[in-house]
């Protein structure tokens, strides 16, 4: 009977201990997956706070090429501006410009007309659309002209509409000589009230 319990007490103490030592492993595990825990979270945050503070150094140094883009176009403007501004008289000496003058609605009459023809000074047209183009401005050209071939019927005078091939003419040649001046062709549009807008771009 004292052997029994001799063995039975020899083996509660080994279990015992068994167990003692597979707890003390278990929690070693655990305080070491723990530990990775924390590692493995810090190191992601690092890695995030890296890829963050990449993406705002990214964002910068995209804003920043953006913006220096945008200082070059405009100097490359400002330069073009102002070569075409000094030399408005090499396009615009032989430019016949007529525009014509809305006087409202005409008195009844064979010989009454809405609108009557004013000559316009072309270097004088030149400069003041190169000046709205430096302010970022379109300019109106609603109602402008090239003079017309000769022997057509009393160029400057319509009775209810505009010659509307003479106005095209006129802003073809336009573009076409402002290009030559800009190195860079200008655009026609036509606003919400059927205006024509000239601008730089």
């Amino acid at each position: 009977m004292n052997l029994v319990q001799a063995v039975t007490s020899t083996v509660g103490a080994s279990q015992l201990s068994l167990q003692n030592t597979t707890n003390q492993h278990l929690a070693d595990v655990k305080k070491t997956l723990g530990t990775l825990q924390d590692g493995m979270a810090t190191e992601s945050k690092s890695v995030m706070k890296a890829i963050e503070e990449l993406g705002s150094k990214t964002s910068s140094l995209e804003k920043a090429v953006t913006e220096e883009a945008k200082a070059v176009c405009e100097a490359d403007k400002m330069r073009r501006l102002e070569f075409a501004l000094q030399n408005i008289s090499i396009v615009a000496k032989d430019f016949i410009i007529k525009y014509a003058q809305d006087n409202g609605q005409p008195s009844s009459g064979y010989h009454s007309y809405r609108y009557s023809s004013r000559s316009e000074n072309a270097e004088t047209l030149f400069r003041d659309i190169l000046l709205a183009f430096r302010r970022n401005l379109g300019y109106y050209i609603t109602n402008y002209y090239s003079v017309v071939p000769s022997g057509s019927y009393d160029e400057g005078r319509f009775k209810s509409t505009i010659n509307q091939e003479w106005c095209k003419a006129f802003q073809d040649k336009l573009v076409l000589k402002l290009h030559s001046l800009l190195g860079k062709k200008p655009v026609i549009t036509t606003d919400n009230g059927g205006r024509i807008i000239i601008s730089y771009e």
